[in-house]
Formats: structure tokens, sequence, C-alpha cells
């Protein structure tokens, strides 16, 4: 027998059900109304799905740093020079200039500027809007850390110090609306190559001041390349949409999804069921699965992952210390830990590049460390006790630097502390107070070993050993200038050798890009700079 207590409840169940069952429907119809919303709206034929991977964390070119960010940008606006993808060699070709010539000492480059390119408002694309933007680049105020790739420009460095204020004496001029002039206080060879980066692209230097830091939201941004901005939501999604009156050869594909998915089995199972086309990277576990489909693509990079010393901290202070530690990890043995495609590298600049060089002097040898290690002060000793090896967290790095401690215990006898912190956390430590030994990874922005081999001189951004020699850095500096390639040759050689030997930082390899390619997708082209151009794509359907 039902009691009136046992009714009031059972009614109130009902009602808590059918609540249930309507917000579940609703939920259900939600999910519907969205995924038909994105299947009608960018129809599968029409549409490429990509994985970013991550957030953007800024769109606005003259501070990108990632390569996130760059893929985007470089999809939104146009290089002032173009990276020729089809070329192993990636020589430089046109781009929103079209000629460009040197004077015979090579420091003073005049540039052509291609004409009837509108900004997507419909406002003419002029030599000022570049001009601006090595303003913008270049003031103290911007912070720009890219300041360093264009630092061989009159009165930069004066300029980013706040030394000299009025940017008319900085050797960047426009000398018509369609003509630049750039005049250098050092002979540089390869300053085309420069201009290829997207740290220069031009910019609106007025919606700039009217947006503030929302310019690069898609209601605010302004560009001239193959695709708009139709949509950003933020760690989410980014949507492109094909820019109609785009200059150049129209984009094949109208519109490009752009996914922010971290997980790479997830990233692998979105591809498996054709709702991503590429995915950049794979995880090592999930090469073998791969290795032999036709949707796997593999290419080395211009790319190095390093182990750096704090040259200002005991016991790194000493050169012979950081040799000790090069000598004590066998690098081969890194490698067959994290599988993969990745190439050893116990030098310096990857293969591909001029005057490569990735077999160093330092190499594993369990006895020359042994024997080091005998001759440290007991203060050398006991400051090696206390080493910290830092990273940010990823998996694989995370074994990387673990079979490292390990490999330092087993040859050395010595335990140290492995630290592992998120990455912005972590980039701004070793900016502001670097550990002692610390991971970090670098990627050429061109095809000219300068870029790379300027990392380490006394007075780059990027060098957050501490070391500084005036040898390196004068043969960096006359290699810059050298027209003959055989003797800029051995002058970056010999600058490697000294830079390895005197070891503020060990190289462990050189990357390799891995993607999943759909055999939907025409037109991909790996290269060593991992730049994809998402313009010269197309679609089979």
């Amino acid at each position: 027998m039902r009691t009136a207590k046992a009714t009031k409840i059972l009614g109130k169940l009902a009602r808590i059900s059918l609540v249930a069952a309507a917000a579940a429907l609703i939920t259900l119809m939600m999910g519907c109304t969205k995924k038909q919303t994105e299947n009608s709206e960018f129809p599968k034929e029409k549409t490429l799905y990509i994985n970013l991977g991550s957030e953007p964390p800024t769109l606005d070119w003259n501070l990108a740093g990632d390569n996130v960010s760059v893929m985007v940008i470089l999809s939104v606006m146009d290089p002032l020079l173009e990276t020729d993808l089809s070329d192993p060699t990636l020589p430089v070709k046109p781009g929103l200039l079209t000629k460009w010539e040197h004077s015979k000492d090579f420091k003073t480059w005049t540039f052509q500027l291609k004409k009837n390119v509108k900004w997507s408002d419909g406002t003419p694309l002029t030599s000022q809007h570049i001009v601006d933007s090595f303003e913008r680049l270049l003031s103290p105020k911007t912070g720009a850390s890219a300041t360093q790739f264009v630092d061989s420009i009159v009165g930069s460095k004066e300029f980013f110090s706040g030394e000299l204020k009025d940017f008319s004496k900085v050797g960047v001029k426009a000398l018509s609306d369609f003509q630049l002039e750039f005049k250098l206080r050092e002979s540089l060879v390869f300053f085309d190559k420069v201009m290829t980066i997207h740290n220069v692209l031009p910019i609106r230097k007025d919606l700039i001041e009217k947006h503030g830091n929302k310019w690069t939201e898609p209601q605010n941004l302004v560009t001239l390349g193959p695709y708009l901005l139709k949509e950003w939501k933020h760690d989410q999604h980014v949507i492109l949409q094909r820019n109609p009156n785009y200059h150049d050869k129209a984009p094949a594909i109208k519109f490009v999804f752009g996914r922010m998915i971290p997980d790479m089995s997830t990233a692998r199972d979105l591809f498996l069921t054709g709702k991503l086309d590429i995915q950049d990277g794979i995880a090592t576990t999930d090469e073998k699965r791969f290795k032999d489909t036709p949707e796997f693509v593999n290419h080395p990079l211009f790319a190095l992952f390093f182990i750096m010393f704090n040259c200002n901290k005991e016991p790194f202070k000493n050169a012979k210390v950081r040799r000790m530690i090069a000598h004590s990890i066998d690098r081969q043995e890194i490698l067959d830990l994290i599988g993969g495609t990745r190439r050893l590298n116990t030098g310096f600049l990857p293969k591909g590049l001029l005057a490569e060089y990735e077999t160093g002097p330092v190499e594993f040898s369990p006895e020359k460390a042994l024997k080091i290690f005998t001759e440290l002060t007991k203060k050398q000793r006991h400051a090696l006790q206390k080493v910290v090896l830092s990273g940010n967290n990823n998996e694989t790095h995370k074994l990387i630097l673990e079979n490292m401690q390990a490999q330092i215990k087993r040859n050395l006898g010595v335990e140290i502390e492995i630290q592992m912190e998120e990455w912005k956390t972590y980039l701004n430590k070793i900016k502001l107070d670097p550990p002692a030994m610390f991971r970090l990874g670098w990627i050429s922005l061109y095809s000219d070993p300068h870029l790379i081999m300027s990392l380490f001189r006394s007075d780059s951004k990027f060098n957050y050993t501490g070391w500084k020699s005036e040898k390196y850095d004068e043969l960096v500096s006359k290699a810059a200038t050298e027209g003959d390639v055989e003797k800029r040759r051995a002058m970056y050689l010999e600058a490697q050798e000294h830079l390895v030997t005197e070891s503020p930082m060990m190289t462990v390899y050189t990357g390799t890009a891995t993607y999943l390619v759909s055999k939907r997708v025409g037109g991909f082209q790996p290269n060593s700079l991992e730049k994809v151009r998402l313009k010269n794509l197309s679609l089979k359907n």
C-alpha cells in the first residue's frame, strides 16, 4: 500500500525526472544545432580542418614568436618577401615586395612595393605602412624581442634603447609610395632573407591607435592576405575565410577551421574520423602505427633542442665543468628512449644550412667526465649537488630530463634535481633568473645560419646563458658581412667549434616535423622552416 508520504515523494521524483529529461533534450538539441550549423556554414567540401594545438598567444605580428601565432598571421597577411617552399634550399622570391637590389658593399638595399594591393577595408597599401611597422617594432614601448633580427639597420639599436628619439634618423625610409630604402651599419649578404620574417609585416598605425590591444580581434583586424579572420573563439577555434579582394591568386579553399586541441591522442582520433585534415605533431607511441601510411609526413627542420648552462652561476662558471656534464650524457640513449625521427646532434648548426655542424668535439665519454670530476674543487662539488635541471611541462621533455638525471647519477655519482613548470612561468624565469641548467629549443626563421649563430652573441636577447666571448662575437659578425661563401663557411665552422668547446650549452638533437595529412589535401609542402602556407593548399573532394 502506498502512503501519502510515499505518493508525495514519487510525485516529486517524477517532476525531477521530467525536468532532467527536458534539460537533456535541450542539450541534445543545442549539440545538434551546433553540429548542423558547423556542417552547413562550413561544409566539408569547402573547409579545411586543422589543429592549431593551442590558443595563439598573440596575432600582433610585431610581437609574435611562436609557430601557432605565425601560422594564423601568415594566412591573413602576406610577407614582404616569400620563401619558396617548393625548393629545398628555400630561396627568397617576391611577395609584397616585387624587386630589390643592393649596393656593392651590401649596406644599402632598395625594394619596390607591389602596386594595387589593398587592405581589407579598401585602403591602398603604401611603403609608409612598412616604415610604420619598423618604427613600432623598434620602439622601446613595444618591447619586441624580434628587434635583434633587424639590429643591423642604421640607428635601430639606438632607437630601441631610447638614445635616439627621432625615427627619421633610423635607416628605414619610404622613397615614394612604392619604394623603400634600408641603410645598414654593416654589410649583410642575406638581408633579403630577413625580410621574409613575420615581425616586419606592414601595419595600420591608425587602427592600432584606435583599438589599442584589441586591434587583432576579428571585428577590428584589417589585413591584406589570402584569408580574413572571420572568428576567434578564444581557447576553442579560429575560423578563416577567403579574402574576396586578395591581390594575388585566390586560395582554392574557402574556409579554414583551426581547432585548438592540445592532446595528441584526441587530435589523432579526430583525424582518424575525418574531423581533422592536418595534425601537426604525433605522439612517439603512434609513429610506428602511421609511419608507412600515405598520411604520415616527416621532414627535417632547422630546429635544435638544447640544454643550456647558466655561466654566471656555480658550478658552471667554469667551462671545464660544463664539458664534464656534456661528456657524462649519452645523447643517443636519449633519442633511443623517446623514439621518433629526430637526428642526433652533438654540435650545433643543423644539416642543410651553410656550415652545418652536427658532430661536435665534446663527445660522450664517462672516462673524461670522471677525470674532470676528480679535479673539481670542494666548492664546485658542493654547488654541483644543488643543481636544478629545469624544463617546461611536456611529456617528452620530462622523459629527456629524467634520463639526463639518471645518466649524471650513473656516470658521475651526482644527484641533481628536476623541476618542470608551466610554459609562461618557465619562460619568465629563464628571462629573469635562469636556473643552473635548463631546456630550450629554437627553429630558424629563414634558410641562413646567421640567425641561429647570433643566438649566443654577447648582446643577444636570447642568450640566457650569460656566456660572453669576443672571439665568437667577432667571427659571427664578420661571417655575416662576408660575400665569399667558402670564407663565410670557414668562419662559422671556427665559431661553432669554439662555442661547443666552451659549452655554454649542449645540443641534444636536430628536430623534425611530423604531420598527419589527409589524402584529400593537395599542395602540402613540408619544409625545414616548418612554414605551412594555407593559400597553397587545395581539397580533393
